[in-house]
């Protein structure tokens, strides 16, 4: 849980560059660089870093930990069987 959140934290700010770009009128921003720029203009650094942080929390937090719980179930099972060999059950798990 605790990867979710700080992938949050790391992908947030780009993601908010991303949603605007898309939401906004053709020609609006001339480059991603332009509209990083209006939005430190508009909100300044913290609100760049921080606005719509709740919201991808609340999508990465979950994910991360569905996906950690998924592979250890599924390596777990793989090593039980003894199917696959121990260097590989990472790779066939999903790592």
């Amino acid at each position: 849980l605790l990867s979710g959140a700080v992938t949050a934290f790391l992908v947030n700010p780009i993601e908010r560059l991303k949603i605007l770009r898309q939401a906004a009128p053709p020609n609006l921003y001339a480059s991603d660089l332009d509209c990083a720029r209006a939005v430190l203009r508009a909100d300044g650094p913290r609100g760049w870093l921080l606005r719509g942080l709740p919201a991808t929390l609340a999508r990465e937090v979950p994910a991360y930990g569905l996906y950690f719980l998924a592979f250890r179930v599924v390596a777990d099972a793989l090593a039980g069987a003894g199917a696959v060999p121990e260097g590989l059950r990472p790779l066939v798990a999903g790592a």
